[in-house]
């Protein structure tokens, strides 16, 4: 009875191969297999916008950088690894390119430079390639930022570390004054061609501004009563590597709220955060009291550990809040000895009627006076890609990593270790499964794991169900059927998945 069984389940799947191969070849334009060809006949990606997060910087922010990316057609185009080389000009001298990968969300790229430590002009040449190289050719674009340079809406650029006096003509003459360049040697060129020596009688000073690095951002007062919203406490300091340590966002002197939207910017190297719900994909925070459970509903609740930035979106159902509050809190683990300023980079209050309400937002810090070397590292693969990057990684303290587009970890604690992607069967690595010590420190290597496609449902096995979600996307760019992430869903996938029929999670062959 069990032979007969087998042979029936194996000549149903060879049934539908074989079916849904036979479909494909009457069905051309509908059809997008990987393309053939000199990579001289692929369209180019198109760069649509940059955006950063400010119009200009101080010494020591952290600039936070959005490529949008998107085919001929204008559709976001996604699989694409995006880099950013930056080249700072540093007060007459040019500094070493330094360059940095950004993370993919569904056609926007998304990174942070942290490096901000000159006054001057930092350019980005962002460059997007097709890893596959069967779908787009490579396309660039430069685009620049100032760091600690005051820089008007016209082309005047106030130089930090000189005095610049602001020029007036009488207003007979012909010069504009919008278009009139300042510089630290004082020569004056008129936009008709005709140069203006300007002498004592003629030139008509107004003002003399002496610019600091710190008068571009002055620092807010805040008046008791206000609507402030901030970190509580304000400053958490680690002298081991094994207490962890909160800290809450708050808010207070605000009434009518209803929902919230945050994003925070931190340090990823000196300290990292605790996953509030391992049972969940991914690394959360812990909602406020702002936000019970039952009464709320949480939209965004995700730590991207690689770049230091933490998302949350939430709104009360029904209710509003009426006085100070715990908005969200977050638990940290110190990594390495330093500082980390904590930045409330996004903030959305709205009220009830979807209106916007205003806060005076304030910083925190982080200070870590230790160094934590205890450490696991490995490689994670994900079978049908070569991109590995975003794979959850999280250790038996509750640290949690995502791994970079060639699969490479490294978390803080030890084992046991898991390994969480969607649409994977799940990894572990049990406890003595390292071997490594080195550099001194307790650092061990696991090795590589490879994940099966397949669990598009998430319950680590791979069946008939995930079987039967594939055949009713066949031909869509649903993200979690499209398993080889080549932008469509074809009979490439569902070949993945049925070569793992019947395997399941979690998978333990660490070589």
């Amino acid at each position: 009875m069990k032979n007969i069984v087998t042979f029936k389940l194996t000549w149903w799947f060879s049934s539908l191969l074989t079916a849904f191969t036979i479909f494909s070849l009457f069905t051309p334009t509908q059809v997008s297999m990987a393309q053939t060809g000199p990579t001289s006949n692929l369209p180019a990606c198109q760069i649509t916008a940059v955006t950063f997060g400010q119009s200009q910087y101080e010494v020591g922010d952290i600039i936070e950088l959005t490529v949008h990316l998107a085919d001929l057609q204008g559709n976001p185009l996604v699989g694409a690894v995006v880099k950013a080389d930056v080249l700072k000009t540093a007060m007459q001298h040019i500094q070493a390119i330094e360059g940095f990968s950004l993370i993919d969300r569904i056609g926007e790229y998304d990174g942070n430079y942290v490096k901000t430590d000159v006054t001057g002009k930092y350019e980005f040449k962002i460059t997007a390639n097709d890893p596959t190289s069967n779908k787009f050719t490579t396309c660039s674009i430069t685009k620049d930022i100032w760091v600690g340079v005051t820089v008007p809406p016209t082309s005047t650029v106030i130089v930090p570390t000189a005095t610049a006096t602001k020029v007036v003509f009488p207003t007979a003459t012909s010069v504009a004054p919008t278009a009139t360049s300042v510089n630290p040697t004082a020569t004056l060129v008129k936009p008709t061609a005709t140069v203006v020596t300007p002498t004592a009688t003629s030139i008509k000073p107004t003002a003399t501004v002496t610019p600091t690095a710190t008068s571009a951002v002055p620092t807010p007062t805040i008046v008791p009563g206000s609507q402030v919203i901030g970190f509580q406490p304000n400053k958490v300091t680690f002298s081991d590597c094994n207490t962890p340590n909160s800290m809450a966002v708050t808010v207070r002197g605000l009434s009518g709220l209803v929902g919230v939207e945050l994003e925070i910017n931190y340090d990823p190297q000196i300290v990292q955060v605790v996953d509030f719900d391992s049972n969940k994909t991914g690394v959360q925070i812990e909602a406020g009291s702002a936000f019970p459970s039952g009464s709320s509903f949480v939209v965004q609740n995700s730590v991207d550990t690689s770049a230091g930035i933490i998302s949350f979106a939430a709104t009360l159902l029904g209710d509003q809040i009426s006085s100070d509050a715990n908005l969200i809190v977050i638990h940290w683990k110190p990594q390495k000895n330093g500082s980390s300023i904590i930045k409330l980079n996004k903030v959305s209050l709205a009220d009830k009627n979807g209106n916007s309400l205003t806060a005076t937002s304030q910083t925190g810090t982080v200070e870590v006076n230790v160094t934590c070397q205890a450490s696991v590292s490995g490689t994670v693969i994900l079978q049908g890609q070569r991109d590995y990057h975003g794979v959850t990684v999280s250790s038996s303290t509750g640290d949690s990593v995502l791994t970079d587009a060639q699969g490479n970890f490294t978390v803080n604690g030890g084992e046991p270790i898991v390994v969480k992607i969607a649409s994977y069967l799940s990894g572990r690595a049990e406890i003595g499964t390292a071997s490594k010590i080195a550099n001194g420190a307790t650092v061990t290597n696991l090795g590589r794991i490879t994940l099966m496609a397949g669990d598009v449902n998430n319950d680590n096995v791979i069946n008939i169900f995930d079987l039967a979600y594939l055949a009713t996307r066949l031909y869509t760019a649903d993200t979690l059927a499209d398993l080889n992430k080549d932008g469509q869903v074809n009979i490439f996938d569902l070949s993945l998945a049925a070569s793992n029929y019947q395997k399941n999670g979690p998978l333990t062959d660490w070589q």
